[in-house]
């Protein structure tokens, strides 16, 4: 067997953005690892179309998290660590919000599971990856974590569900921030902000919400899952190596058009 030159765990594999991901990322020179959450049709179908293993977690519990870190150890240890070149945590997974479950929840409700997914997961586990790595991948400076956050977090908009991204996607950017200091250029420590992108609820968006989109993005249209995952591709590869600690907004360039 060929040995890969770098090995990939994605989050949320199964969500618009995280299968995406998993796509642009399969092929000879990469490994992946994907994991899903309550999908469990969804990720059998993705392992099998990619060749790729996986697993489901819960990632609002501690066993979760711990189970997918185990999991991530075991697969890590079948390769020779010192030959492979990168090796690469995406965090894709996030509370759908916009569902009709969880939209009929409280706010408390929803924010707590917010909270759980999309930033105490991501922070966890990329610290558990970054004292991993001590010892096994010194003089590899090229391992990286890669976070998704929102992008309107800084600029602020009107509603719940913003208010809860603001917490957890604008709180997950800040933290990426920080950590990368700590991490002294060892471990890459990149954000992608996605705004207005076409996953399975804006693929359903009500006229309304199409025309928001149309005049708060200067491309005039919904982004798309392949686009973010493009991103994502050269933001992890070689030819992004001098970027770190660096949070990318994907939206086309925000409008401040009054029409």
């Amino acid at each position: 067997m060929t040995t890969p030159r770098t090995l990939t765990v994605i989050t949320g594999a199964t969500g618009g953005i995280g299968s995406a991901v998993a796509r642009r990322l399969a092929g000879e020179e990469h490994a992946l690892f994907l994991f899903g959450g309550r999908n469990a049709a969804g990720l059998a179908k993705l392992l099998k179309e990619l060749g790729a293993p996986g697993r489901n977690v819960d990632l609002t519990a501690d066993e979760g998290r711990e189970d997918l870190f185990s999991a991530f150890e075991t697969w890590a240890q079948s390769y020779p660590l010192g030959e492979i070149d990168s090796i690469r945590f995406v965090f894709a997974a996030g509370a759908d919000l916009m569902t009709p479950q969880m939209k009929s929840l409280p706010f408390d409700a929803r924010l707590r599971r917010a909270a759980e997914i999309d930033l105490f997961a991501p922070i966890i586990l990329a610290r558990r990856f970054a004292a991993w790595r001590r010892g096994r991948r010194d003089g590899k400076p090229y391992d990286a974590v890669l976070f998704f956050g929102w992008d309107g977090a800084q600029r602020g908009m009107e509603g719940e569900t913003a208010q809860i991204y603001a917490l957890t996607k604008g709180g997950l950017a800040s933290f990426a921030r920080s950590f990368a200091q700590d991490q002294g250029g060892s471990l890459r420590v990149l954000t992608i902000s996605p705004g207005w992108i076409a996953t399975s609820w804006g693929k359903q968006a009500s006229p309304a919400a199409n025309s928001r989109v149309e005049r708060e993005s200067l491309a005039r249209r919904w982004g798309t899952p392949e686009e973010a995952a493009d991103l994502a591709a050269f933001l992890l590869s070689d030819r992004a190596r001098y970027l770190n600690a660096v949070e990318i907004p994907l939206n086309g360039g925000f409008s401040y058009r009054a029409d």
